[in-house]
């Protein structure tokens, strides 16, 4: 289908951040219609409403130029007559690891096909009426690095609509958005969820402290549109503290990644907390320059005494912050030079680093004004400051366990249907926190009858301590705040959050708050669960029925690491996903669209990028390698030869060009983000052996692409760098130590450390010599306390692969039983980034996001393994059926395959083991005996 519509917006000429419109069409259908097909997107995100009700929301994640929008069949929603189209849509206008913002816009056609076969097409054009979402303040801060700008909405301001005609800003194929495709993947799910359980209610203290949250990059680079962390903080804020006795100040800034700044008074630097004498005290902070993808700085102020803060140059404005702008300092550069600094961008951050200590030393008020007026920007507090109040939440400070305030507060649970009342507490705000029984990922919905300007925060949490120790989610606002209008406020958020537990707060009432209706409104990929497992171990069961969880939350329209902290498609992360979910879900089009858009970044790199499409310019070449893998894993498992066919030139590409970075030393260096796995891998150097052995996996898995479609020529030179690489990585065997060394240092000195990747990775992609084998094998499963060990679920999948390339089986079980059951006692419902003593643990927590896809490894080792299934040709045309029976005394469970489902169950009885399988038609199955079958006489039935 052709689109004819035009892109449109609201008629502005600012700059755009936050950007959020509502836009109608009414329209009269005048006769018997059959069909009516929309086709919408925007730049950068809509709802579709059709006469009141909620439709969908999109669009799909793409590059600027291969952009996509949603087609939707609408009849049913439709009536004869007069019918309305609504969408709100939001532009972000800031990097995030989503997408790349251009410019506001929204497109939307109608194709309507009637039962005389007649046909109408209806467009977004200048008849279209658009106004501006003034419930949605427009200043807020970014989420995270990885995300949108966060939500802030104000129903006072609800009704506040004035529509217009729209502004045409081109045709469909015009502007910004290029080679426009329809969406390939399928429509997320909307299915209300409700609270499980009621936790507990508190009084809180009211926020006194003296906060504000500074957006940086938006006031000092407006309308740049990138993510990375080689920017040039080129500012610096100073206000004047007043006060008429000796107080005690506590002073906390951070910024969004933690990054370092400098504070001084009166010209002497100080930490976090000082005494001040009365008087006038000059407070003066700049960025302390640890690089980071920061976008903005948060601070905050509290004394044991009063005290007031003064504009150190206007002393009557009602901002008492002064933003210092430099200009000759500023400065910006992408990170796929890992390790580099462009001579500009060095240049740029040394000047500013030298004059911001100068101006630090500096400690009296009129000497610090003259010499900085002509750097002070003149802003008023709604412009120099984003509204955020997610500080309130992590520094929210108990009062009480209280009662007496809340009424019925369970009768908004799941199995409920009532409202819950808070009453205004005599001191302090309530927080009501509820458990969804399990994480989960969606839409904050829900209804509020109260009086006009209570302020509701919403915040979630993945994990919270038996002691009751809350793990705040650092750098990330997973949350939103609603101020209330008068009367009945219905809201559904436009931001998908994840987390289990929910924290409600209610501040600023003085009449109670009837809160009728709390939900999330899932939304993810619609899986289908077509693969099962379930064993005589409940443990198992339910290691597989959390990871099969987590997978699903870890869906949207691509694969991403993990539905709180990022939703992002990192191209390492989706090769795990995908294999996990071809077994289980069947789940093909999601693993094509993010082997497709993996392959576009190779239109702006030189090698596949490691998280697409995003507006962070990075490489990670285990990535780019795992990317090469996950295209062949996606043919063995489809047989989809047109689709390899496609991807061949991607292929060799990838691999063409990684090639330019082999060394004279036969290895893989190059100065990108060498990273694997979260463990003490010394791989912070341009060559490290990890990515020259992935390198070689990749030649391997592009070699039998390359035979399924008759490329010998490209073959014979993949072939040729292949050996280049093995010749390089085994001239590093060190015979003392009996292994690999992570890397190679820039000065030529061979790595001390040592780790168990380098040994199972050669293993792996027969990269060792053959007499090394049982070395190597013990450097794995025999590690020594100098070794580096797996630190992630992440990269056990490689080993736990090299382990069943050599059949141990009963290795693999081992470690799921280690890995993952500390994981259950601890009352988890979804699996983790790390083990429970891994890398990312810190404090009392045991891991930082506590769904990862990644991890999700017991689905796919579960199935090939306890079931025995294992395809064995491509497009899952045959099978082998060798189950693994270990100390179970049965198993059943299911393989989803395109053809349909292979069904395996098995059960012991006595020095009996029966074996069933059932396969659809045409699907070839061969029974394999394992050594796990010896003693037992085998009744076995393949149909």
């Amino acid at each position: 289908m052709s689109i004819s519509a035009n892109w449109i917006w609201r008629k502005h000429k600012e700059i755009s951040y936050n950007d959020t419109i509502i836009a109608r069409k009414e329209f009269i259908l005048s006769g018997d219609f059959r069909e009516v097909l929309i086709s919408v997107t925007a730049d950068s995100f809509y709802r579709l409403f059709v006469n009141g009700q909620w439709i969908g929301d999109g669009p799909a994640r793409g590059w600027p130029e291969h952009y996509y929008y949603d087609q939707i069949d609408i009849a049913d929603y439709l009536k004869p007559g007069t019918n309305e189209i609504r969408i709100i849509a939001c532009y972000y206008g800031v990097g995030h690891f989503h997408g790349i913002p251009q410019q506001p816009g929204l497109l939307a056609q109608m194709d309507i096909e009637y039962a005389d076969d007649s046909a109408e097409r209806l467009i977004t054009d200048a008849s279209w009426q658009v106004a501006p979402a003034k419930g949605w303040h427009t200043n807020t801060p970014k989420i995270s690095c990885q995300m949108s700008p966060a939500e802030f909405y104000d129903a006072r301001h609800e009704d506040e609509i004035v529509f217009e005609n729209a502004a045409v800003l081109c045709g469909a194929n015009e502007g910004s958005w290029q080679d426009l495709r329809v969406r390939d993947v399928k429509m997320m799910t909307r299915k209300p969820v409700g609270f499980k359980e009621f936790i507990g209610a508190n009084t809180l203290t009211e926020h006194s402290e003296l906060a504000f949250c500074l957006p940086w990059v938006k006031l000092l680079y407006p309308g740049l549109i990138q993510a990375n962390r080689r920017l040039v903080p080129a500012f610096a804020i100073a206000t004047v503290i007043e006060t008429d006795a000796r107080v005690s100040l506590s002073i906390d800034v951070t910024d969004h990644r933690r990054g370092e700044f400098n504070i001084s008074i009166d010209g002497q630097p100080v930490t976090s907390q000082t005494a001040l004498e009365a008087g006038r005290h000059l407070l003066f902070i700049s960025h302390g320059l640890s690089l980071n993808h920061m976008t903005d700085v948060t601070a905050s102020l509290s004394a044991d005494d009063e005290f007031k803060l003064v504009n150190p140059y206007q002393a009557d404005s009602e901002n008492p912050w002064a933003m210092l702008a430099y200009e000759e300092f500023k400065c910006h550069d992408n990170d796929l030079a890992w390790q580099q600094h462009s001579t500009e961008f060095q240049t740029c951050l040394d000047s500013y680093t030298k004059a911001m200590k100068q101006l630090g030393a500096v400690g009296d008020i009129a000497a610090f004004v003259g010499e900085t007026s002509d750097k002070s920007l003149d802003l008023s507090s709604e412009e120099m400051f984003a509204k955020d109040r997610y500080c309130r939440f992590v520094n929210r400070e108990k009062i009480s366990d209280i009662e007496e305030s809340v009424q019925s507060p369970e009768n908004i649970l799941e199995a409920h249907n009532g409202e819950v009342t808070i009453w205004p507490p005599d001191a302090g705000d309530v927080e009501l926190i509820y458990d969804l029984g399990e994480q989960n990922i969606g839409y904050y919905s829900f209804e509020i009858e109260t009086q006009e300007g209570v302020e509701v925060d919403v915040y979630g949490v993945e994990y919270v301590t038996p002691g009751g120790t809350i793990q705040f989610p650092g750098d990330h606002r997973n949350g939103m705040s609603y101020i209330t209008k008068a009367g009945i406020n219905m809201f559904t958020s436009l931001k998908r959050r994840s987390g289990r537990y929910i924290f409600l707060r209610f501040s600023n009432q003085t009449e109670p708050v009837r809160l009728r209706r709390f939900e999330l409104i899932e939304s993810t990929y619609p899986v289908e669960y077509q693969g099962r497992f379930e064993c005589s171990d409940e443990s198992l069961n339910q290691i597989w029925d959390i990871s099969a969880h987590t997978l699903k939350l870890c869906m949207e329209d691509t694969f991403t690491d993990c539905p709180l902290y990022e939703q992002t498609l990192w191209v390492g992360d989706a090769r795990n996903e995908s294999l996990f979910a071809y077994g289980v879900f069947a789940a093909t089009d999601i693993a094509k669209r993010c082997i497709k858009l993996a392959a576009q970044s190779l239109e702006r790199f030189e090698m596949v990028g490691s998280q697409v499409p995003s507006s962070w310019h990075c490489i990670l070449p285990a990535w780019s390698f795992l990317w090469g893998i996950s295209v062949w894993d996606y043919y063995w498992y489809t047989g989809d030869e047109t689709f390899l066919k496609e991807m061949w030139p991607a292929i060799y590409k990838n691999l063409k060009n990684a090639s330019n970075h082999i060394n004279a030393d036969g290895l893989f260096s190059a100065d990108f983000w060498n990273f694997f796995d979260w463990a003490g891998i010394d791989q912070d150097h341009p060559t490290v052996l990890h990515n020259s052995m992935f390198m070689i996996g990749a030649i391997d898995n592009a070699m039998q692409c390359g035979c399924v479609l008759g490329h010998e020529k490209q073959n014979a030179e993949l072939s040729k760098t292949r050996t280049i690489l093995k010749d390089g990585v085994n001239r590093l065997w060190d015979e003392a130590k009996q292994a690999y060394p992570d890397s190679i240092h820039k000065d030529g000195t061979v790595s001390p450390s040592v780790c168990q990747h380098t040994s199972f990775l050669a293993l792996l992609y027969d990269i060792s010599e053959p007499d090394e084998t049982d070395i190597l094998m013990k450097n794995v499963l025999h590690t020594s306390n100098e070794t580096v060990k797996v630190g992630s679920p992440f990269a056990i999948l490689y080993l736990y692969e090299m382990l069943e390339k050599f059949g141990r089986n009963d290795i693999i079980l081992k470690s799921i039983y280690a890995s993952f059951l500390p994981m259950l006692k601890a009352g988890a419902t979804t699996v983790w980034e790390s083990f429970n003593v891994g890398t990312l643990s810190h404090d009392e927590f045991p891991t930082r996001s506590h769904c990862h896809g990644w991890s999700s490894v017991p689905l796919y080792f579960l199935q090939r393994i306890v079931l025995g299934i294992r395809p064995t040709s491509p497009g899952c045309e045959s099978f082998e059926i060798s189950p693994y029976v270990t100390d179970l005394e049965w198993a059943r469970g299911t393989y989803a395959t395109p053809k349909g489902p292979v069904e395996v169950s098995w059960h012991k009885n006595g020095e009996t083991l029966n074996i069933s399988c059932i396969a659809p038609a045409g699907v070839e199955i061969i029974y394999k005996e394992n050594n796990s079958h010896t003693g037992y006489e085998i009744f076995s039935k393949m149909s």
